[in-house]
């Protein structure tokens, strides 16, 4: 296993302890951590107030980011719901609706947040910890198609699909739209937790699964950030259902040592042997 001085993650605190783990909020250029395991970081209300949702089946009207308070999630106006237990005996928030409007949006106190908040053009990465039972057809083009997170305006997004071929299995796939639909897929188990990682920096479009083996293609600067990012959104009802237990972002080039790391911790925290 690859050990790493705290030092070569570009972390806060520069120090000689060596780790091949570290969670998202520790390595410097994260931007949102929601943690779905954590249900002092949710809320019943849409605006970060009310009572922490703690019991199964109740609505998340809101989900606090460990990186800056002063931005989250909430609910758009179909109910997101605590699952618990979920992840390794610890909750996760379950997007089990064919409405379309059963998502979650990135917003502050009062109104709704644009994803150059939390991710820019050139460099976005961004790691998603979920437990997929269906989602829709490919549509054939990549922004209509469920999606874990993407922006309103179509232009990224981390999304999924249910091809049927083969038989088990789901499609995840990287998105980015330049002055061409750029597009990378792998494929995953379906009803088994997984951490799925997009990344896109130097000119480069990454997908992979659980730390495996990299799918790329060429992919320049996204050519608008302007849109809201969206959680669980689908742009027409489905069958789209999964699980999410953690969504982190950054938007700050990362090693593939750091990005190891952070899905190492990621994995272990939902009970995935790390790699």
């Amino acid at each position: 296993m690859m050990l790493l001085q705290a030092g070569q993650l570009g972390l806060y605190r520069k120090d000689s302890i060596w780790t091949s783990e570290i969670p998202p909020d520790m390595v410097a250029g994260a931007t949102m951590w929601i943690d779905f395991t954590d249900t002092t970081t949710l809320w019943s209300n849409t605006d970060f107030t009310g009572t922490n949702v703690t019991t199964d089946g109740a609505s998340v009207g809101s989900a606090k980011n460990k990186i800056d308070t002063g931005i989250g999630l909430r609910k758009s106006s179909e109910p997101i719901l605590l699952k618990t237990p979920a992840a390794n005996g610890s909750s996760a928030a379950t997007f089990n609706t064919a409405s379309v409007t059963a998502r979650m949006e990135l917003s502050n106190l009062l109104s709704a947040e644009a994803t150059s908040t939390i991710l820019t053009a050139s460099t976005k990465l961004i790691f998603a910890a979920v437990r997929v039972a269906a989602a829709g057809v490919d549509q054939g083009s990549p922004w209509v198609n469920d999606s874990v997170f993407a922006d309103s305006a179509g232009y990224f997004g981390l999304h999924l699909t249910d091809d049927s071929d083969p038989a088990g299995k789901l499609t995840a796939r990287a998105f980015n739209y330049v002055s061409a639909s750029n597009t990378v897929s792998a494929l995953f188990p379906r009803n088994a937790w997984v951490v799925l990682t997009m990344s896109h920096q130097s000119g480069q479009l990454r997908l992979r699964v659980n730390g495996g083996a990299w799918v790329t293609t060429t992919s320049g600067n996204t050519a608008s950030m302007d849109g809201q990012g969206l959680v669980g959104h689908t742009p027409t009802s489905s069958a789209r259902n999964f699980d999410l237990a953690h969504l982190a972002t950054f938007n700050t080039a990362q090693t593939d040592a750091a990005i190891s790391a952070v899905e190492r911790w990621i994995a272990n925290d939902l009970g995935i042997t790390p790699w």
